[in-house]
């Protein structure tokens, strides 16, 4: 790893479903001293969200982007040195936003020492497009889980906290969230710098599952158990992100949801109806070839 024109080589993008493992995934490679790590920004899906015609035209929510950005700063104790930097920008082109967005990160990795990033937000999947296109040398780590498991975590965790997610989501919008999403994780197999982990592998095989990360990453081993027991770095989850708090913990079976205590027979009927075709296998296979 080294630095190219005062730009840090190693941004790496972690994606997938909401209660999926992404911030496990992240946790684990956060771990490693020369990767660095913050809370989720939304900085895509604040600045890329909208109608077909703007997304057509590439053309940037610049208010939702700017107080999105603004707020994030605010989260992570920045916004004293870069606010002015952010309110400085009028553009209606997604390009300055991204620049400045990834510059920020970047100088904050330097100021920590660090040789990269890591940035952890589930719903960027839906954005990957623009980071290929404007985020230089971007890796992305997608990550998969079962669809009955994410559909009973995520009716659980939005009855449990619907303040923190919009309401409450039904089983019929968690399935359907599901089965879009690995429509659209299965658009990039096969593609340079994208790599696909299986949250039952990570589960079942964590140690082996991380080094081929870390390999992917071109990172220098750190073993697993290194990382297993270093807690998540400060300000990676939030005091409003009680949902998370499992994902602070060792990966095991013991931290799974079982659908059976959430989900209705007739529920798990459904998304079994729904869920069963789709073979996620295809996405080991594709990781392990991957990057």
């Amino acid at each position: 790893m080294d630095f190219r024109e005062g730009v840090i080589v190693l941004r790496v993008f972690v994606v997938g479903t909401p209660r999926s493992g992404t911030t496990v995934l992240q946790r684990l490679v956060a771990a490693h001293p020369r990767i660095t790590t913050f809370p989720e920004s939304h900085f895509f899906d604040h600045l890329c969200r909208g109608g077909p015609w703007r997304r057509f035209l590439r053309l940037a929510r610049r208010e939702r982007a700017r107080d999105g950005l603004l707020q994030f700063l605010e989260r992570i104790g920045e916004a004293g040195r870069r606010s002015r930097r952010v309110e400085a920008i009028r553009s209606w082109r997604y390009g300055p936003w991204i620049r400045l967005f990834t510059g920020i990160l970047d100088d904050l990795a330097r100021e920590r020492g660090a040789d990269g990033w890591i940035e952890k937000t589930p719903i960027h999947l839906h954005h990957l497009a623009t980071i290929a296109r404007h985020v230089e040398g971007a890796r992305v780590l997608h990550i998969l889980r079962s669809g009955e498991e994410v559909v009973a975590s995520l009716r659980r965790v939005t009855r449990a906290h619907p303040e923190g997610w919009g309401g409450e989501r039904t089983v019929e919008e968690c399935t359907t969230r599901w089965l879009l999403d690995v429509e659209l994780h299965g658009r990039w197999l096969g593609r340079r710098n994208h790599l696909f982990v299986l949250y039952d592998d990570l589960v079942d095989d964590s140690g082996s599952v991380v080094s081929h990360v870390l390999d992917f990453l071109q990172l220098p081993g750190a073993g697993v158990d290194a990382l297993e027991g270093q807690a998540p770095p400060d300000g990676m989850i939030g005091p409003d992100e009680p949902w998370k708090e499992g994902a602070a913990r060792p990966v095991s079976r013991e931290e799974r949801t079982d659908p059976d205590q959430v989900l209705s027979v007739e529920e798990r009927r459904y998304v079994r109806e729904r869920t069963d075709e789709v073979d996620l296998s295809v996405f080991r296979a594709g990781g392990r070839a991957a990057g």
